[in-house]
């Protein structure tokens, strides 16, 4: 198996045992669920595995959605998607399937963390959209991104809103 690829997915086992899942930590706690997913749902290789031979792009994430229950939202890094789109991806899957949207490289990789800009306030208004189907947000920032501006990080945290779910991806070395 290559890192990240499975050359025949029927082997793949995708169910958990949660109540034997045991996360180890400064406290030991239950885990409560796992969402499974790819990175995109437009890959064409994935006709004739996941999805039917003959299948039209514009049913991918449908047949996509019959396998994983999450995907990561990297378009959104580089763009908000239509109100209109959204609807039609969340028509698409069930309520249990979560998108996980990045945020806006225009918020992550600005020179300062800003939650005043008017794509943060799209953003926070898309992942409302979502509803149910709205899974973690992920908040990747820059390798240049150090501890020098953890402050910086802890105030623009503190003003995301309570009913929703995010997560920090830290690259600096």
């Amino acid at each position: 198996m290559k890192f990240g690829r499975a050359e025949d997915l029927s082997r793949v086992q995708f169910d958990y045992p949660h109540s034997s899942i045991v996360v180890s930590g400064a406290v030991d706690r239950e885990l409560r669920f796992i969402k499974t997913g790819a990175p995109a749902w437009g890959d064409k290789g994935f006709i004739g595995k996941l999805y039917p031979k003959g299948c039209k792009p514009t049913e991918f994430l449908k047949y996509y959605a019959m396998h994983f229950d999450a995907i990561e939202l990297n378009t959104t890094f580089y763009r908000i998607p239509s109100v209109d789109t959204l609807r039609r991806w969340c028509s698409m899957v069930p309520p249990a399937f979560a998108f996980c949207p990045k945020f806006p490289q225009q918020v992550s990789r600005a020179s300062r963390l800003n939650m005043q800009s008017g794509i943060m306030d799209d953003f926070l208004q898309m992942i409302d959209l979502m509803g149910e189907n709205h899974g973690i947000s992920f908040l990747q920032l820059p390798e240049h991104f150090s501890i020098q501006r953890k402050n910086e990080l802890l105030d623009f945290l503190a003003l995301l809103p309570d009913h929703h779910q995010f997560a920090v991806e830290l690259r600096h070395p």
